[in-house]
């Protein structure tokens, strides 16, 4: 099911947030570079431990929706076998879109653990 509006416009919001910590991440570490002593490493810390779940999760659909674009046009070649009665064309085809599908599964899956 696509998402609505609404959804994509909220993903956009909480994208647009998350990039804004990580900015304000990167103007901290300018601020530390420029007026504080060589010791001083939290703000690179805070660098390092910056986690990005709304991006993270967007960049795992975008990856998911090129692997399932794959699977799509195996699909499309599993049917051409069929059509012309190649049934081990069609049969290493059909692999492909299972494993395409279920690739793209664990894509998402992998963000959410």
């Amino acid at each position: 099911m696509k998402p609505s509006y609404e959804e994509l416009e909220a993903r956009c919001a909480a994208l647009s947030a998350e990039n804004s910590g990580l900015k304000s991440a990167i103007d901290a570490t300018i601020g530390w570079q420029q007026s504080t002593d060589p010791e001083n490493v939290e703000s690179v810390r805070m660098l390092v431990d910056v986690k990005t779940p709304v991006t993270d999760a967007f960049l795992a659909e975008v990856r998911a929706q090129g692997v399932e674009m794959l699977a799509s046009l195996a699909g499309n070649e599993c049917q051409r076998y069929k059509s012309i009665n190649d049934r081990s064309g069609a049969r290493k085809w059909k692999s492909i879109v299972i494993l395409c599908t279920d690739f793209a599964a664990q894509i998402r899956k992998g963000v959410q653990s």
